[in-house]
């Protein structure tokens, strides 16, 4: 996992919401969030900010590490895999009059660029933070994932991500 460093955005793994990184100290980050609040966080809750606007970037020019050769095991933590925060208040600052329908919505548009993304880079494993909330969200990921050939889904461990987050695998023809 690439370090934190002053300035970067921040999502925060066991609550909603996140912020910008305004100072760091060993294990624990002060972090300004979305209201101006600055608080201390340590730094194994917060994950740099993967931020993709659909509406002004075009699917080729989102950027995702590519792996070059398969392992028999994938060797990598949790932690370092390539990570989308579906939080509401980290896609969008234009959601306050929307649906809960609108909402999950364009959270699950996010989650199709991604998914696209990692597939055309051949990343056979993902995480993807759906929160804990009412679970309708993660419902509505699963039925997605089961739509992909060779791909499952299932929660990430509790000691990298606390609840709220689920990882995905997918199988390629690695030809």
């Amino acid at each position: 996992m690439k370090p934190l460093k002053i300035g970067d955005r921040v999502s925060f793994l066991s609550s909603s919401g996140g912020g910008r990184v305004l100072d760091i100290n060993k294990n624990q980050v002060l972090v300004e969030d979305e209201n101006g609040f600055e608080n201390f966080h340590d730094i194994h809750d917060l994950v740099l900010r993967l931020e993709i606007n659909i509406e002004q970037v075009e699917l080729k020019d989102v950027t995702v590490k590519t792996v070059k050769k398969p392992q028999k095991t994938i060797s990598k933590k949790e932690k370092d895999l390539p990570i989308l925060d579906l939080h509401i208040e980290n896609l969008t600052d234009s959601h306050r009059d929307w649906s809960n329908h609108e909402i999950v919505t364009f959270q699950l548009r996010k989650l199709d660029v991604f998914l696209n993304e990692t597939e055309r880079n051949r990343l056979p494993k993902v995480i993807v933070v759906h929160g804990v909330g009412s679970g309708k969200l993660k419902s509505e990921i699963q039925l997605k994932v089961r739509g992909i050939p060779g791909a499952t889904m299932h929660d990430c461990h509790f000691m990298a991500f606390g609840k709220g987050a689920s990882v995905i695998e997918r199988k390629f023809n690695w030809k």
